[in-house]
């Protein structure tokens, strides 16, 4: 990957050919010498974007997984219908904290 550095002066100044520099490499804005951010172009941005979502839909798949794992233990010799209480109780309080801690939006109806 090609990475090209320049002053935040620079930038400043050659702005429409940073932005042209973009569709072929990362541009990092440095000042005094240290480096502040990266210029990418827009498509480069969405894909790491549909990278973050995928990776923390993932996240929470994992964490799905686990929790049936621990259900599972725990369940062992109840009923069928008395598991699914639990089960039901346990998904909702997942979804109630993942929506308190901002990792979902629920968008249930009024």
């Amino acid at each position: 990957m090609l990475v090209k550095n320049i002053s935040a002066s620079d930038a400043k100044t050659r702005f429409g050919a940073v932005m042209n520099w973009t569709n072929k490499m990362d541009v990092v804005v440095e000042s005094y010498g240290e480096p502040k951010m990266v210029l990418l172009s827009y498509t480069k941005y969405k894909k790491i974007v549909e990278l973050r979502e995928k990776y923390k839909r993932e996240m929470l798949l994992d964490q799905m997984r686990s929790l049936k794992k621990r259900i599972k233990k725990r369940n062992v010799g109840l009923k069928r219908k008395d598991i699914k209480k639990l089960a039901d109780r346990f998904s909702s309080e997942i979804v109630v904290d993942l929506i308190k801690e901002g990792k979902v939006k629920y968008e249930g109806a009024s």
